[in-house]
C-alpha cells in the first residue's frame, strides 16, 4: 500500500514564527486527511504550549513534483 507524505503549518496569537508538522498516510481522502492532521496538530499543541482558542491560521498541504499543493486552510 502507497503511502503519501502531508505537511501542516499552524500560526498562534502573538507569535511571529509559524509551527510545523508532518505526517504520513495511505488515506487521501482530503476528510481523512484533514482529521488525521488535526490529532497531530492536538498533539504537537499540548508539545508547543498552545490550545485551540490561540489558533490563528492552519494549513494542510503536500508537494507534487517541486510544487506546494495546499489541500486544506482554516482562519480564524
Amino acid at each position: 500500500m502507497n503511502t503519501y507524505n502531508y505537511h501542516y503549518s499552524a500560526k498562534f496569537e502573538g507569535e511571529f514564527l509559524w509551527f510545523h508538522g508532518y505526517f504520513e498516510t495511505a488515506w487521501t481522502g482530503l476528510e481523512k486527511i484533514k482529521s488525521i492532521a488535526r490529532e497531530h496538530l492536538t498533539e504537537k499543541m499540548k508539545e508547543w504550549g498552545f490550545d485551540g482558542s490561540q489558533l490563528e491560521k492552519f494549513e494542510i498541504y503536500t508537494y507534487q513534483i517541486d510544487n506546494e499543493l495546499t489541500l486544506f486552510t482554516w482562519k480564524k
